[in-house]
């Protein structure tokens, strides 16, 4: 289980990797804000009447995919890891009733 963890952790180097790879192909960095990934999917990009709201929205879907799916894979697998020690001890304890 912990190959799976440690796969999820690998994505955001690997978008900084090719980024890199791409930088030193064309001299040009390639920036990759999620908006763009969102984009990329074809998938509708949040909008509201709110223009407070909508700064936060712009300034979130502004950050860099590498690091956002970094953080959120380093949540992810923190979480995986904790349900996964909670079913150890479910099945620990219901061994020895």
């Amino acid at each position: 289980m912990e190959q799976v963890y440690g796969s999820l952790l690998l994505i955001g180097p690997a978008i900084l990797a090719w980024q890199g790879y791409s930088w030193l192909r064309t001299g040009v960095w390639t920036a990759l804000p999620i908006s763009k990934t969102v984009s990329y999917f074809e998938w509708p990009l949040p909008s509201t009447n709110w223009l407070g709201l909508q700064k936060i929205i712009d300034w979130m879907f502004d950050l860099p995919t590498s690091g956002t799916v970094f953080v959120l894979s380093f949540v992810l697998m923190v979480i995986c890891l904790l349900l996964q020690v909670e079913f150890e001890k479910y099945v620990a304890n219901r061994r020895v009733r």
